[in-house]
């Protein structure tokens, strides 16, 4: 799924339904890594709606501009 924020297009996936849980990945990977690691820790927890997001510039999320620090990342998220 994509979200457009900016001018910036963000990919994020989501599993399960329930109390939602975003997943963020570290760098430089991309969703595909937490989905991998995570999954299999939720096959016996149900009531949990995970969103694995690409952060801005790695896996199917583009970069911008305007996104210079940590707290811009952060930003986009909100």
């Amino acid at each position: 799924m994509e979200c457009e924020l900016d001018g910036l297009t963000v990919y994020y996936e989501i599993e399960g339904e329930g109390t939602p849980i975003l997943m963020l990945h570290g760098m430089p990977c991309d969703h595909t890594h937490m989905l991998f690691e995570m999954e299999r820790l939720f096959v016996h927890r149900a009531g949990w709606k995970r969103i694995y997001v690409d952060l801005p510039g790695m896996g199917r999320t583009s970069g911008a501009g305007w996104i210079q620090s940590n707290d811009d990342v952060l930003n986009v998220l909100e």
